[in-house]
């Protein structure tokens, strides 16, 4: 039987579709280990099974970095996300890449439908209103 893990894609030549998404991502990955920078924050948006998931791994492998997924319904509060940060802070330093750069790919998915319409705001930003 063949394991799941192996079916995934392990590199961007190995994504199928969505070919100007793919090109500005190795455009951006090119920069990054020219300037021996991180990859810069990107949004993925769109549908389920559009392959948000799959790219943000590949990024990370691209990257030789740790990917960290999240769900984004479990997230209930900016700390929830901070406290994750901590979490995956702690692991990249003991996992950080030949290169010194101690970072990761968190990935924060799933988010409910209403979740759009209800940020995520801290609760001193509500006192302060």
């Amino acid at each position: 039987m063949t394991d799941f893990n192996s079916l995934q894609p392990t590199s961007l030549s190995h994504l199928i579709g969505n070919q100007g998404v793919i090109e500005q991502v190795t455009v951006a990955l090119d920069f990054a280990f020219q300037d021996n920078r991180r990859f810069d924050h990107s949004l993925l948006i769109g549908p389920p099974g559009m392959g948000k998931s799959s790219l943000a791994s590949v990024i990370a492998k691209e990257m030789a970095v740790p990917f960290h997924e999240v769900l984004g319904q479990n997230l209930r509060s900016p700390s929830d996300l901070a406290a994750q940060g901590q979490s995956v802070s702690r692991k990249t330093v003991a996992e950080a890449p030949l290169t010194g750069l101690s970072v990761s790919i968190p990935f924060a998915d799933e988010f409910p439908s209403g979740a759009a319409s209800q940020p995520l705001v801290p609760s001193s930003h509500d006192d302060a209103r």
